[in-house]
């Protein structure tokens, strides 16, 4: 299981504009239907669980493009919604789609006269009606059959926002060229009169009736304005005209609140607010005359619209939000508690990159370490029974990046080795542990200077050696610690810019895998004791789908070897990039099965074996598609890779490390999230 928001990628590659959830076949486990824009459809996904490694099944039925969200005609598997492109109002079984998958799921369609901006569905008079608002603020009113049985202006500009009353009474209209609300109810006759207008402090978004304080009536939630959430109908029993005539309660949300749902727990009435600007959820509970936050999070990249379904059968209802900047469809578990399982999140200084783990504090347990890349500094957090709280924050790393923790001086306490960049030239730097979880500089003990521009490090303990990787020198250095200080022990010329390096020891020789900017992989090894001037021993040379980013040494398939994983890229371009595993066999190393394609701009590569079958996992952090990419070993005739849904973590995830925070013997996976300022710690159970 896991814990973290899990990012499901579109089918065909579309962009979700708005989602709805409910139980289709009967299983006691919602599925989610959406509608995405470029291009349009309808895409239902089912069997979706944290406990599943696997991508859900997805059906898709094409429509026009530019739709507005669905709405349920009731409580059946019916949905209405316009598409903009052409100007169309569809109904559609949503049962029938996803179980037969056939032209028979549309139920009904019609042509629209003026362009749709809002749409919803309720009760009106007695009669199931789906509404549609026009941009020239006329209001169509369709029975399910798509026969339109009314039509009225509206009473001011720019409507934006159509709620019907539970009851049948009437509607609500919200207004963005007013500010306003105003109640509509129809008479017997077949027309419509209007209240007075209420007007709000901002801009209206959403409305949502649902009863929030448990005496049998509906509530009226509007989102509006910067950060705000009114509720009408409070307290006791009104009728829609007389809830809008008295002062609502109102709460302060995150920036630009968009979506609003409910939902019943054993709390209650839970109503959760989705806000744009923010990209965070909040849910909310009426409890003893105030509103209380139950919970509140980060909901993604460009959350645009939610639902509340349990899509697992199990811990009650999740969150599913359409993430039209990240193309991504993202759900939100729910755990034993009722709480979502989410990743944890650590505030760090400005835009952390580059990270690290050791026992700093020697209290047995792993800590971490933290380089800023625009603040220039270097912090530590201690793990706390699991949790990692701040304990230094503006150690000097002025340009530092490859951020190293382990004992450089032999005194028993974990120090900070890291390379800092200055143009063309270089500087190996060290920061030494005194034991407490804080590292300093000494003036005794200077950087090491380094002509070039090391662009990465690998640290192998049983060698006492510290590999660098200079691109722009064509060379690999080997530096070893003595009494504190560093010392150059040989410098290997290559024939390409080598990029990114790992290290190993195996056989007692050291053995290195370099990945170079040109799109190769060498793999060489040396003896422990040999001589400065002494050649490496080449294994292999392999050539990649691109440069190599980011390297990963690990035994991927359980066999007792260590095998490679290449995070490729196309050079100068924020594109996807591909992942290609090398496997170690007994005649050597060679490239194996199809290539795991990443989100944009892909930045680190690690690997772990999460469930315990002795198989790793690998991730890759995607720096502008904002997740981690996340692949299932797969054991059996043909041993590969599974694609799992993306890991949702911070904003701008770069570095990413695998750590055993709490000692239960599986690693948490560690990222530094460079947009929003912090780490994310995904938890596997």
């Amino acid at each position: 299981m896991l814990r973290a928001r899990l990012e499901y990628p579109l089918d065909a590659g579309a962009k979700p504009v708005g989602v709805l959830a409910r139980d289709l076949d009967g299983d006691g486990a919602a599925e989610w239907i959406g509608v995405t824009r470029e291009p349009g459809s309808v895409q239902i996904g089912a069997g979706v669980s944290p406990r599943s490694a696997s991508l859900p099944r997805v059906v898709t039925m094409g429509f026009g493009d530019w739709p507005l969200p669905p709405v349920w005609i009731g409580k059946d598997a019916q949905l209405a919604f316009a598409t903009r492109a052409p100007d169309e109002l569809v109904v559609l079984d949503a049962q029938r789609l996803l179980l037969q998958q056939d032209a028979s799921s549309v139920l009904a369609r019609v042509s629209l006269e003026r362009r749709a901006r809002v749409i919803a569905a309720g009760s009106l008079g007695g009669q199931r009606v789906i509404g549609v608002v026009h941009v020239d603020d006329t209001l169509s009113l369709y029975d399910e059959k798509l026969q339109r049985i009314a039509q009225t202006p509206l009473a001011d500009p720019h409507a934006c926002a159509l709620h019907f009353h539970p009851d049948g009474s009437g509607f609500v209209v919200g207004f963005q060229g007013s500010r306003t609300l105003r109640a509509y109810a129809r008479s017997a006759q077949g027309e419509f009169t209007v209240t007075e207008p209420v007007q709000l402090a901002g801009l209206p978004r959403a409305l949502h009736g649902c009863d929030l304080d448990g005496d049998g009536d509906a509530e009226l939630a509007c989102a509006y304005g910067e950060r705000s959430l009114a509720v009408f109908g409070l307290g006791d029993k009104q009728t829609l005209t007389e809830s809008l005539t008295r002062t609502p309660r109102t709460i302060e949300v995150a920036r630009v609140p968009i979506a609003l749902d409910s939902t019943v727990t054993a709390r209650g009435c839970e109503l959760a607010v989705l806000s744009l600007a923010g990209q965070e959820y909040a849910r909310l509970v009426w409890k003893q005359g105030e509103f209380e936050c139950v919970q509140r999070g980060y909901a993604g990249q460009h959350p645009v619209h939610m639902a509340l379904a349990d899509l697992d059968g199990r811990d009650g209802p999740d969150l599913i939000s359409a993430n039209t900047g990240a193309e991504r469809w993202s759900v939100l578990f729910a755990g034993a508690d009722g709480r979502f399982l989410e990743a944890g999140r650590v505030e760090t200084g400005r835009s952390p990159h580059s990270v690290a783990s050791a026992d700093l504090d020697g209290d047995g347990r792993l800590d971490v370490g933290v380089i800023h890349a625009l603040e220039g500094t270097l912090g530590t957090l201690l793990n706390r029974a699991g949790r990692l709280e701040r304990r230094q924050q503006r150690q000097r790393a002025a340009g530092g990046d490859r951020l190293q923790l382990f004992d450089v001086d032999g005194d028993g306490r974990a120090d900070a080795v890291w390379i800092s960049r200055a143009g063309a030239e270089a500087e190996l730097n060290t920061a030494y542990g005194d034991g407490t979880g804080q590292v300093f500089e000494r003036g005794d003990r200077p950087p090491l200077r380094l002509q070039g521009a090391p662009m990465d490090a690998a640290w192998v303990a049983e060698a006492n050696t510290l590999l660098l990787a200079d691109p722009q020198r064509r060379r690999l250095l080997l530096l070893s610690p003595a009494n504190g200080s560093w010392s150059l022990r040989a410098e290997q010329e290559l024939d390409f810019a080598v990029q990114s390096v790992r290290a190993w020891m195996q056989a007692g020789e050291l053995h290195a895998a370099l990945g170079g900017a040109e799109g190769v992989l060498s793999v060489q090894r040396r003896a422990i004791g040999a001589e400065a001037s002494a050649p490496w021993t080449p294994l292999a040379r392999i050539e990649t789908p691109g440069s190599v980013r980011a390297l990963c040494a690990q035994d991927l398939d359980g066999d007792g070897r260590i095998d490679l994983a290449a995070l490729c890229v196309e050079a100068g371009t924020d594109k996807p990039g591909v992942v290609q595993v090398v496997q170690q066999r007994e005649s050597g190393f060679a490239s194996v099965g199809p290539q795991l394609r990443t989100g944009a701009r892909p930045y680190a590569i690690q690997a772990a074996d999460l469930n315990g079958d002795g198989r790793a996992e690998l991730t890759v952090s995607s720096q502008n598609s904002h997740q981690m990419n996340l692949w299932i070993g797969r054991a059996g005739a043909e041993p590969g890779f599974s694609a799992a849904p993306d890991l949702g973590v911070g904003t701008g995830p770069l570095d990413c490390m695998f750590c055993d925070l709490d000692g239960d013997g599986v690693a948490e996976l560690i990222t530094t999230n460079a947009f929003s300022d912090d780490l994310s710690v995904v938890s596997f159970r």
